[in-house]
This record gives structure tokens, sequence and C-alpha cells, in this order.
């Protein structure tokens, strides 16, 4: 149920948040993005490097220093938080380093499947 909120509350927020009310394409096999549908999945990306540091290096997760966090954010992070505790921590600093980037393209990548499942395409090519 969670995952079906978010992925919605998701489809509308990029929607309303965007100047122009128009879909991902699919070319080719591969889906296509425009920036504006997107953005936030770097703020989620983000998010997630936050969350995978704090379990990296045994350290407190910064606070949210949004003024404003989306509650689809505050999902996410549960959803991140949950997944990080799949990952091993690194031995050595160049481990944990790949872990990091390893969790935010696992982030970015979760936060565009969960767009392209919630917004159906303008159109296929």
């Amino acid at each position: 149920m969670t995952v079906r909120c978010v992925s919605v509350s998701l489809a509308l927020m990029c929607l309303v948040g965007s100047p122009i009310v128009s879909a991902w394409t699919m070319v080719n096999g591969v889906p296509m993005f425009k920036p504006e549908e997107v953005r936030h999945c770097e703020l989620v990306a983000m998010d997630a490097l936050d969350i995978m540091a704090s379990r990296q290096f045994n350290e407190p997760a910064a606070e949210n220093v949004s003024l404003n966090p989306s509650q689809l954010r505050e999902e996410y992070k549960v959803r991140l938080s949950e997944k990080a505790k799949s990952f091993p921590v690194g031995a050595t600093q160049e481990e944990k380093h790949e872990m990091l980037r390893q969790f935010m393209e696992l982030a970015r990548q979760t936060c565009r499947e969960d767009y392209k499942n919630s917004v159906p395409p303008t159109e296929t090519k």
C-alpha cells in the first residue's frame, strides 16, 4: 500500500511541479525523461547518500535541512533506510565509497522506475 501511495504521490508531484505537463517517452525501448520530470530523483539520491554514509561510517544521519520536506521524500527515506540495511559495510574507504555510489544509483533508478510505473508515456518511438 505504501509503495502504491508513493508512486501516486510521485506522479502527482511531478505533473503539478512541471511547467509543461507531458510525460516521458519510450525511444527504442529506452525510457527518456525530461529533466523536470525526474529532478526530484536527485533529491532522493542525496537522501540516499546521507543514509548510506551514516551506515558506512557509523555516524548519525544529517538532519533534514529542507524548509519544506515533502511527505514523498520522507516516505522514500523510510524505504531507503530499510534497503540500506541489506548493503554490507565496506572494510576499506574504497569499498565504502563504492557502496555509496551504488546506493545513490539504486535510489535514482528506483525513483525513475516509480515515476515510469505511475505515469504512462506520451509516445513510443
